[in-house]
């Protein structure tokens, strides 16, 4: 199977996959993911690429992030707005526009690394600074 075959296979299933409401990040995986979020000390932008029903989303709103945005591959989870329908190795963002960036079961989706570097891209702080 290609890259983009396989690629093309992964969005299919996570299109099947959120029809179900039950679908999100649940259980010790999203303690964790909301732990690491609040522990950072920036409150400045936050990008969640791949970011399904946008619980991170409302989580970063929560602890005082001035800036949020997602995106997604899963169009009807998209709203032009908030969340943009774009895949993590073309986001529609230029190069360090967020503080944090998270990525959460991305990796499946670009099917090797260097076919999300754009997402890594994404984040940076000025010289001599840090979240």
């Amino acid at each position: 199977m290609t890259p983009l075959n396989t690629r093309d296979s992964e969005i299919e299933k996570y299109q099947q996959a959120y029809l179900a409401p039950s679908y999100l990040m649940k259980g010790q995986r999203a303690i964790w993911a909301r732990q690491d979020l609040e522990a950072l000390t920036c409150r400045g932008s936050y990008l969640d690429v791949s970011c399904g029903r946008g619980q991170m989303l409302d989580f970063a709103q929560s602890i005082g992030f001035a800036v949020i945005a997602g995106t997604e591959v899963v169009d009807y989870l998209t709203d032009g707005a908030r969340v943009l329908q774009a895949p993590a190795w073309a986001l529609p963002f230029p190069d360090k526009s967020f503080e944090v960036v998270s990525f959460f079961d991305v990796w499946n989706t670009c099917c090797r690394a260097t076919m999300c570097w754009p997402a890594a891209n994404c984040f940076g702080w000025p010289s001599g600074t840090s979240c």
